[in-house]
């Protein structure tokens, strides 16, 4: 009889201080999965052309893709890779550099897909990283 009890019990105390945890975390949302308030923000103000510094705790992937898609200028030339390809700058508006942090396969693939369909530009550079082709690398 105790038994019982105590197995109750506990499955009462984990189911309410999970459910907790799952309700803060959604309500709340400190990494941003569930809100896409901050992209939206930080998207409306790329597009303008102003820069976005200090975000944290936001999905740099999906802030790529809204860039991308919200973003009229026409340009010539886009950069795609990792975060060592970020440094490819230029001095007039016709780049757009789209590369994102630890970038694999599936990103520039993805991001690619989305700027075909959202896009025209004239050329396309990708930066090929060591781990891109390394089938040993885990990603």
């Amino acid at each position: 009889m105790f038994y019982k009890k105590f197995v109750i019990s506990a499955l009462l105390i984990v189911t309410v201080v999970l459910g907790s945890v799952l309700f803060f975390n959604y309500k709340y949302d400190p990494a941003n999965i569930y809100n896409d308030e901050l992209t939206s923000k930080a998207v409306s103000m790329m597009v303008k052309g102003k820069h976005v510094v200090g975000l944290s705790n936001y999905d740099e992937r999906r802030l790529r893709k809204a860039f991308i898609i919200n973003d009229k200028k026409h340009i010539s030339t886009v950069v795609l890779g990792s975060s060592r390809s970020m440094t490819i700058t230029s001095n007039d508006d016709s780049l757009r550099n789209y590369s994102v942090s630890g970038a694999v396969l599936e990103d520039i693939l993805g991001l690619w897909n989305v700027l075909d369909e959202n896009k025209n530009y004239n050329n396309l550079i990708i930066g090929v990283d060591s781990w891109i082709f390394n089938e040993n690398s885990g990603e």
